[in-house]
């Protein structure tokens, strides 16, 4: 993976001009850039996970706030034609994404993940 590439919206607000992530913050961030669609698969999504887990536990387990995943998933992953309300989850990563939930079970809740599609 490549880092993102950050570009100032404002002052305190910068957006990956690869994925369209947004940080809100005084200083640019370091991420891995997601890129395009990841690929299929368990074995693939369990990778992807271990390393979010990592990402996001080197980070030092940032979370968004309930208002923020609840605005994320009532926006963008619940009207999203690829989100599966059965399961829960999004048909292009695997992730579950949920309105509410603990982190480690919830993509939206982890603040350094991003959707694949840059819809969030």
């Amino acid at each position: 993976m490549t880092d993102c590439t950050f570009e100032p919206i404002s002052a305190d607000c910068w957006r990956c001009s690869r994925c369209g992530w947004q940080y809100l913050g005084p200083v640019t961030p370091h991420r891995n850039c997601p890129g395009p669609s990841p690929p299929r698969g368990v074995l693939a999504r369990g990778v992807r996970y271990v390393r979010a887990l990592a990402s996001w536990t080197a980070a030092g387990m940032p979370t968004r706030s309930d208002a923020e995943v609840a605005a994320i998933f009532a926006t963008h992953c619940h009207p999203c034609e690829r989100y599966d309300p059965a399961g829960q989850t999004c048909a292009v990563c695997g992730c579950h994404v949920r309105q509410g939930g603990a982190a480690l079970l919830n993509k939206i809740k982890m603040s350094t993940e991003v959707c694949p599609k840059g819809k969030w």
